[in-house]
This record gives C-alpha cells, sequence and structure tokens, in this order.
C-alpha cells in the first residue's frame, strides 16, 4: 500500500475528511492523477469545521480540451494534492519559475487566505490553488 493511500485512509479514521472524500481522493489517486480522467470530480464546497479552524486548499484544473478537476482538501493534504499535478504540467510551471517544492514546504506553514497559485498555458489549460 502506498505511503498516499496509507494518509487517505488515515485521515478518514481520524475523522479529518470523510468517507466519500476519502473515496474520491482514493479515485483521483487510482487514475493517476485524475487530470486526464473522463469523469471530472464534481466541485464539493469545504464543510464547516468540526473543532478547531479547519482550512482548505482549492485545486481547480481546467485543461484545454475542456476537461476539468475541481478538488477541495484539507490544508493538511496540500502536498499530496500537488502530487496530482499531471508531470507534463509540472514541468511548465517549473519552467515558468514556480517551485512546486517551495509551495509544498509553505503548506507547512500559516497562510492567508486567497490565492497561492494561478497558472496558465499557452494552450488554455488553466490551474488555480487557493486556501479558504
Amino acid at each position: 500500500m502506498s505511503d498516499e493511500r496509507r494518509e487517505i485512509l488515515k485521515m478518514i479514521q481520524d475523522q479529518v475528511i470523510t468517507p466519500e472524500e476519502g473515496q474520491r481522493l482514493l479515485g483521483a489517486l487510482d487514475a493517476g492523477g485524475g487530470a486526464s480522467s473522463k469523469a471530472p470530480l464534481a466541485p464539493r464546497p469545504p464543510q464547516p469545521p468540526s473543532s478547531a479552524q479547519a482550512r482548505f486548499v482549492h485545486i481547480s484544473v481546467a485543461s484545454s480540451g475542456g476537461e476539468r478537476l475541481e478538488v477541495n482538501l484539507p490544508l493538511k493534504l496540500g502536498k499530496f494534492a500537488l502530487k496530482l499535478i499531471p508531470e507534463d504540467t509540472r514541468d511548465e510551471i517549473e519552467d515558468r519559475g514556480i517551485d512546486l517544492e517551495d509551495l509544498a514546504a509553505c503548506l507547512n506553514e500559516e497562510l492567508p487566505d486567497g490565492p497561492l497559485l494561478e497558472y496558465s498555458s499557452s494552450d488554455g489549460s488553466r490551474i488555480e490553488i487557493s486556501v479558504a
């Protein structure tokens, strides 16, 4: 079992995410990133915080072909979510001077609400990552 799969299952067990959210994440992981999947995930608003101030990372990926991926994840899963970005898109982002490893490291720190990353490629693909 992969570390990512184990982490998702632990978050379900610890009630950080719902079983339905865990199932969606596991499905995206099994699909090899989900961005090229024919059945994109529907956006889901963040759940109200249960005890402490739960915060979410919202990731929106739109391909030039019209496919969309919308994911709302607890901030604690943000580093995992960055792994869902397709490799060719990662290369393009890094070619533009955006270091995804630095972005992942920032997710461990206190972040203000709002956009973290907005990216548009020459072919019309778009990625947005924000905190709410």
